[in-house]
């Protein structure tokens, strides 16, 4: 069977077939997510972008929520730390997805530095983006 949505190929099909994306993918997806630990944030009404960590649907990163993980995770960043690692993981220097891609996972994985830490004087402290680094 072919599913898709051009009529070329599917006919009448898309009149009588109908997929419930919710109980076939997002709800089974969100339900494994739960069992793992995850919040899972369910919203069945239309969803404003301040209900998502966001300011707009366009944002593809949880600002406020990565801004607290970095701190949870790297006590000793100072606020303007927080604001240059946020700028690093959200201002893409390819064109390429998959180049940009990349590099945030670079950064998952192998963690990144700042100039100092501002409470002891150590030059270029690692900070971790994950806690699968630790």
């Amino acid at each position: 069977m072919i599913l898709s949505n051009d009529n070329k190929y599917r006919g009448n099909l898309g009149s009588t077939l109908k997929l419930d994306e919710y109980n076939h993918v997002e709800k089974p997806f969100l339900e494994q997510l739960a069992g793992l630990g995850w919040e899972v944030i369910e919203l069945h009404t239309q969803q404003q972008p301040e209900q998502s960590f966001r300011a707009s649907f366009a944002e593809v990163v949880l600002k406020p929520k990565i801004r607290t993980a970095l701190l949870k995770i790297n006590p000793f960043l100072t606020a303007a730390q927080v604001d240059e690692l946020e700028r690093k993981i959200t201002t893409f220097q390819k064109n390429s997805l998959l180049e940009n891609n990349q590099q945030v996972l670079h950064y998952l994985l192998e963690n990144t530095t700042v100039s100092k830490n501002e409470e002891t004087g150590e030059l270029s402290p690692t900070v971790r983006l994950s806690t699968l680094s630790i």
